[in-house]
């Protein structure tokens, strides 16, 4: 098995309930649009929040990204890459 593009990191831990949401609130996010940003529906968003579920490691590395996207000026996270590649292919 190629194991290059693995996503998955042993021993990860996910985040807390509490760094779930002050995560979200420091970026000026209501719960749906959090949701929105991590792929998943608002009920298993706000049972991450309430501690009674824990992300995945795949769901909560997208949100992750499209964070840093934001940060980075773009809309999304598909712009960002919409970008990269429309300068590769220059």
């Amino acid at each position: 098995m190629d194991t290059r593009f693995a996503m998955t990191v042993k021993n990860w831990t996910p985040p807390t309930s509490l760094e779930i949401k002050q995560l979200r609130i420091a970026n000026d996010l209501t719960q749906a649009k959090a949701a929105h940003l991590c792929r998943i529906g608002l009920k298993t968003y706000q049972k991450w929040e309430s501690g009674d579920a824990s992300p995945s490691q795949s769901a909560w590395t997208i949100y992750q990204f499209e964070l840093q996207a934001k940060k980075l000026g773009f809309f999304s996270l598909e712009h960002l890459v919409e970008d990269v590649e429309n300068n590769l292919n220059k």
